[in-house]
């Protein structure tokens, strides 16, 4: 058994066999219980993301067809609609030049 004193923040080191013991790295979470007068802490594992295709996407909503979206997924969306409206725009203003030009002059 290994005792640590809680400073006045409420900050705790760990112990090196606990830590090494848990696999606890630096800006790992752990979730804390009170538990029949223990302290209990338990590593939190992140569940894997993963990111989506604008084919995954509703184009409507941007809504994800299926799982969770992610930050990735909405920007690359994002992206893909502004360059699509950006060469539709550009193409609208060749297209109104070309037939400004084609109409007889007065």
């Amino acid at each position: 058994m290994s005792a640590t004193v809680v400073r006045e923040k409420r900050q705790v080191t760990l112990p090196e066999e606990v830590i090494q013991a848990a696999g606890i790295k630096a800006d790992d979470q752990v979730d804390w219980r009170f538990e029949d007068g223990e302290i209990r802490g338990k590593k939190l594992v992140p569940e894997t993301v993963r990111v989506l295709d604008l084919e995954d996407l509703d184009p409507k909503t941007l809504a994800p067809k299926e799982g969770k979206p992610t930050r990735e997924s909405i920007i690359k969306a994002v992206r893909a609609d502004r360059e699509a409206f950006k060469g539709d725009t550009h193409q609208r203003m060749r297209k109104s030049r070309a037939q400004r030009q084609e109409l007889p002059r007065k």
